[in-house]
């Protein structure tokens, strides 16, 4: 029983100091590793027969030392965080998503100077129009803070070509299962090598009712 809490003291000992850089859990192990050493310690002394007292020694020694580390390694996150060194936000991966029918198939790219590219595949079961001119709507959670202007869209043609829509044309045509790749421009140049969201609101409409929806997409990559 003796042996064993020091061989435990030993291993929470060497677990805290491992996993110093997770301060909530190795202060526990640092604070368990002491007891333990301290509880196998008292009765050793009441029993000179049994063996582990350098177990428990070690264990409470690199349990203490765990103690002490771990305001430094707080302060040291902190430190990373408050520099941006590391961030949540920065953790996360890049993101390209669109309702259900209009799918995003190529990785998002973003650049400093605020074009935003990705490629939506129509397949909602019917040919759909976009207006190149349209204002482009943001919805929460856009960090564009000077809004959008559609650059182009390029969409295939029947024949193998494809077809550029500028801002001045107002019906720009994408068939049932083709892509299109759209380039938007966030009116302000953006932090290089940051990550980026992007939440444009895009109206289409349909070819043969001329109904009209929206597309909210949530695009997140790093500026490049």
């Amino acid at each position: 029983m003796t042996q064993g809490l020091a061989k435990a003291s030993l291993v929470l000992g060497i677990l805290a100091l491992v996993l110093v850089w997770l301060p909530g859990i190795n202060i526990i192990l640092a604070i368990l590793a002491i007891v333990f050493g301290i509880i196998s310690l008292v009765k050793l002394g009441k029993n000179k027969e049994l063996g582990g007292k350098g177990l428990s020694i070690a264990g409470i020694i690199m349990g203490g030392v765990g103690v002490i580390l771990t305001p430094i390694s707080l302060a040291f996150i902190g430190a990373m965080a408050y520099f941006g060194v590391i961030s949540p936000a920065n953790m996360l991966p890049e993101t390209c998503l669109f309702p259900a029918g209009t799918d995003c198939i190529e990785k998002p790219m973003i650049q400093k100077d605020g074009v935003i590219t990705f490629t939506l595949k129509n397949s909602l079961g019917y040919d759909i129009s976009f207006d190149a001119s349209q204002a482009v709507g943001q919805d929460p959670g856009d960090e564009c803070d000077a809004g959008y202007v559609i650059q182009s869209i390029q969409v295939p043609f029947p024949g193998g070509a494809d077809t550029i829509c500028l801002p001045d044309n107002e019906d720009c045509r994408l068939r049932n299962g083709d892509a299109a790749t759209f380039k938007l421009r966030c009116q302000s140049n953006l932090p290089l090598y940051e990550y980026f969201q992007s939440r444009p609101k895009l109206k289409y409409r349909s070819v043969d009712t001329q109904a009209e929806h929206m597309l909210i997409g949530d695009i997140r990559a790093k500026v490049e």
